[in-house]
């Protein structure tokens, strides 16, 4: 009887770890596909931009190319009107705005991103 017993605990342990083992293999599995299906949402289309693409695969002109720069120009005077070097200033990106500093290039006070070295 108590070799029975013994057996019946094993069998149900046995049982417990193989149901364990499947719903971990299934949570894996899910995690793995969830992620799958992140990379391949959106445009398929889509690639990322790499250096230099804004001046050569766009469909500006170079007349609108230049126009957009002194804009951008412009707006960076701007953003340090009365400020000297080194305070703080914003700049309006397309994911919103952008905490920057002034700084002097070519002798003018510009609004410049705060960006690591490369």
């Amino acid at each position: 009887m108590i070799i029975k017993t013994i057996q019946g605990e094993t069998k149900m342990r046995l049982k417990t770890f193989t149901i364990i083992g499947l719903i971990l293999g299934m949570i894996v599995l899910a995690g793995c596909s969830s992620n799958e299906n992140k990379e391949s949402s959106g445009d398929k289309n889509f690639q990322p931009r790499q250096k230099g693409d804004f001046k050569e695969s766009s469909n500006f002109t170079d007349q609108q190319k230049e126009e957009m720069m002194q804009d951008g120009e412009e707006t960076a005077k701007q953003s340090c009107e009365n400020k000297q070097e080194g305070d703080k200033c914003i700049i309006e990106g397309r994911t919103g705005q952008i905490e920057s500093t002034c700084e002097y290039q070519n002798d003018v006070l510009l609004c410049k991103m705060n960006r690591p070295m490369r």
